[in-house]
Order: C-alpha cells, then sequence, then structure tokens
C-alpha cells in the first residue's frame, strides 16, 4: 500500500470520526433540549395543579362563607318574626285621662284583671256559637281565625276537631243568636262558669230551638307569633279547656 493510499484512508477515517462527533453532538444537544422542555412541562403542571388547588380552596371559601351569610340572614329574619310584646298599666283620672303607671311589663309577667278574663270569655262564646246569614263565610271565618288566636292547649285541639265535625265555613240553613247571662269565677279549680241563652232556627228543617247553656272555661296566657296575633290578642290571653252542657230542657216550636 503506497503514501497516497494511506492518506486517503486517513482522511476518510477522519471525515467519519468527524461526523461520529457531530452527530454524537447533535444528540447530545437534542437530548439537553428535550430534557429541558421536559422539566418546563413539569414546572407548567405543577404550577398549573398549584393554581388549581389554590382555586378549589377559594370556592371552597366561598360556599362557606356563603351558607354562614345566608344563615344569618335566616336569624335575623326569624328574629324579626318575634314579637316582643309588652303591657303598660295606665289609670284613667277623673277628668277622663289616661296616666301611666309604672314601667311597661312583659306581657306574660303582667296579671291581667278578672274582668278582661270575662270580657274574652264572652266574645269567645259569641263567636263560637254564632251562626247567621254569611254567604261568603267572611264573618265567620274572622271568627274562627280570633278564637284559634284565642285557645291554648287542649281548648286548640278541641277547637280544630270541632272545625272538621261541624264543618263551620259551609252555608247552611242553621241560625243561631246567643245571649250572654252571666260570667262568674270559680275558686276550685280556678276558672270561670259562662252562662248564656241560644236561640237556634234551621230554615230547612222549619225548627225553632231555645236552649241555655252552662259552660266551665280556664284560661291560660301565651306569647303572639307575629304582629297580626298581637294585634288581635294584646293581652295575650287564651282558653285552655272547657266543658259545655245544657242548662235545663230547652223548648222546641215550628
Amino acid at each position: 500500500m503506497d503514501a497516497n493510499t494511506d492518506t486517503t484512508l486517513w482522511a476518510g477515517a477522519s471525515a467519519s470520526v468527524d461526523q461520529l462527533a457531530q452527530i454524537e453532538e447533535t444528540t447530545t444537544a437534542e437530548l439537553a433540549r428535550i430534557e429541558q422542555a421536559y422539566r418546563e412541562i413539569q414546572r407548567r403542571d405543577g404550577a398549573a395543579q398549584w393554581h388549581t388547588q389554590i382555586w378549589q380552596r377559594f370556592a371552597l371559601l366561598l360556599v362557606v362563607a356563603l351558607l354562614g351569610t345566608t344563615g344569618y340572614v335566616v336569624y335575623l329574619a326569624m328574629q324579626a318574626r318575634q314579637v316582643q310584646a309588652f303591657v303598660q298599666p295606665v289609670q284613667l283620672t277623673e277628668e277622663g285621662k289616661m296616666v301611666l303607671i309604672g314601667v311597661p311589663q312583659d306581657l306574660l309577667a303582667y296579671q291581667p284583671q278578672d274582668s278582661e278574663y270575662m270580657d274574652m270569655l264572652a266574645q269567645w262564646v259569641t263567636k263560637r256559637r254564632w251562626r247567621g246569614d254569611d254567604e261568603a263565610m267572611k264573618r265567620t271565618r274572622n271568627d274562627w281565625l280570633w278564637l284559634y288566636r284565642h285557645s291554648c292547649g287542649l281548648a286548640s285541639k278541641t277547637l280544630a276537631h270541632a272545625e272538621k265535625t261541624e264543618q263551620p265555613f259551609q252555608a247552611s240553613g242553621v241560625r243561631t243568636s246567643i245571649d250572654i247571662k252571666s260570667i262568674t269565677k270559680t275558686a276550685t279549680p280556678e276558672s270561670y262558669q259562662v252562662v248564656w241563652h241560644e236561640v237556634r232556627i234551621d230554615k230547612q228543617q222549619a225548627m225553632f230551638k231555645e236552649q241555655e247553656y252552662i259552660g266551665t272555661f280556664t284560661v291560660g296566657r301565651l306569647r303572639p307569633k307575629d304582629l297580626t296575633e298581637a294585634m288581635d290578642n294584646r293581652l295575650g290571653l287564651c282558653v285552655s279547656g272547657y266543658d259545655v252542657a245544657p242548662a235545663k230542657a230547652s223548648s222546641y216550636g215550628r
């Protein structure tokens, strides 16, 4: 092998080595770029996950705050619906002027007079037993609303049962008038006895009936739930139980 041949082989070998070196450098650089891109992707994924966690926590806190605010608003609304009723005692002077006596008392701390209970019972009996020409049932419905606002305990349940059985809001030919005769207080047990005269006419059956009744009523106190009840029952008086029976034989006519 001559010198030219050796020179040619060496030049070819050198070219191959240079190509391999260039390929290695290119490969190394490409791998470096790939690794750098991979690290960038990981960094961005980590940042995105971090932001996602932050937003999830923020959304959770927002929901909790919203629920808390809503609950507080509901609580305030319920408190606003409750009525704090007071009674201011007054005295009527000889000149007909009212003079305030003492300081206002809580509704249930005030002790009503017997006359106040008696006035309530007279209305209670009249509204409960009355029947009249009331085609739209407006007065009857108002009367029964009044009765429910002045009834408590067992009397409320008895009244609700009577509404279902008697159907007072349905038009009928029955007409009943009430005349209160007397109201007395009994000490043992503490209750009130009401005596009234009742006249009932049934136009459909051409029936006329007169009857006196004696009712025994126990009374109590209740706190109004809203302003409407407070205006309708200013002293919180109520019938807690009652029993009604005929006082004597009735008379009929046609």
